[in-house]
């Protein structure tokens, strides 16, 4: 298990990359909004994204009480140690995505564009994560090569303009 440690605080390597993952899908939604968006809509569909991933890191590590709620009795301290893990991580996302998609369909955002960001953020970050993960940890190379290329891939066909490509 690798591990970065400052003092008395250890943080798992793989959840430093995630949070650099999603730091780069915010600014590749934040430029493409920029890109297509009025100035309006950029300011609603950024603020709703930024809230969401807010609310999930909440739900990460608010999702301990419904996987581990024998540690939370015993120790509610342990609130602050520990996160729901992968599982956690699971549900934290489908309550985000659930947050983002309701507040912009409240805000009279189209569905089209907010598919579109859900779906430009995703691959961004899956594709960062696997990428950073590949040259910075040693396992599963061929899965995390393939499947950040993969996602790569089709951000490519998304992002960029038909008369850009090659």
């Amino acid at each position: 298990m690798n591990v970065i440690q400052i003092g008395s605080l250890t943080i798992m390597l793989k959840w430093v990359l995630l949070g650099s993952a999603i730091l780069l899908g915010l600014v590749v939604i934040k430029l493409w909004l920029q890109r297509t968006q009025t100035k309006e809509n950029n300011k609603k569909i950024f603020d709703t994204l930024t809230n969401s991933l807010f609310i999930m890191i909440l739900a990460w590590k608010g999702s301990l009480i419904l996987l581990e709620p024998k540690l939370i009795l015993k120790s509610p301290l342990s609130f602050l140690y520990f996160t729901g893990g992968t599982k956690g991580l699971v549900i934290a996302t489908l309550i985000s995505f659930m947050y983002f998609i309701y507040k912009n369909m409240k805000a009279e955002i189209s569905s089209r564009l907010i598919l579109q960001t859900i779906f430009i953020f995703s691959l961004t970050v899956l594709s960062c994560y696997h990428f950073t993960f590949l040259f910075a940890l040693d396992e599963n190379d061929l899965y995390h090569l393939l499947v950040g290329t993969f996602t790569l891939i089709i951000l490519y066909f998304i992002l960029i303009p038909k008369e850009w490509r090659f």
